[in-house]
């Protein structure tokens, strides 16, 4: 039994390779592109919009512990959030990057 060589990994007749658990480097980059358009459409929200946006979802905090962080009431976090996403939905770098899902999806339902 050769161990080293490559001629014959099936064994009975079924194939015993071990599966890839890398991740697949094209899927790595466009989640590292995505992660920074995310970014720079952020950044180009006003102060206080960007300020609520990074600590209640970067940095994964509830309204309250943002509103707090911030000096502001909940209602007012709540609304800068609204305002924020509204912002960003109609930023042009993510309307396209969304386009472009959409029709990846798209090709892979018709495949």
């Amino acid at each position: 039994m050769d161990l080293g060589g490559a001629e014959d990994s099936s064994i009975g007749g079924l194939n015993h390779e071990i599966p890839d658990r890398a991740p697949n480097p094209e899927l790595h980059y466009a989640k590292r592109e995505e992660a920074r358009i995310l970014n720079n459409a952020i950044q180009e929200l006003r102060p206080a919009l960007r300020e609520v946006v990074q600590k209640q979802q970067l940095q994964e905090t509830s309204v309250r512990e943002t509103a707090a962080a911030m000096g502001i009431s909940e209602a007012a976090a709540k609304a800068r959030l609204f305002h924020a996403r509204v912002k960003l939905r109609k930023s042009p770098m993510l309307r396209m990057m969304r386009r472009r899902e959409d029709e990846q999806m798209y090709l892979l339902s018709a495949a």
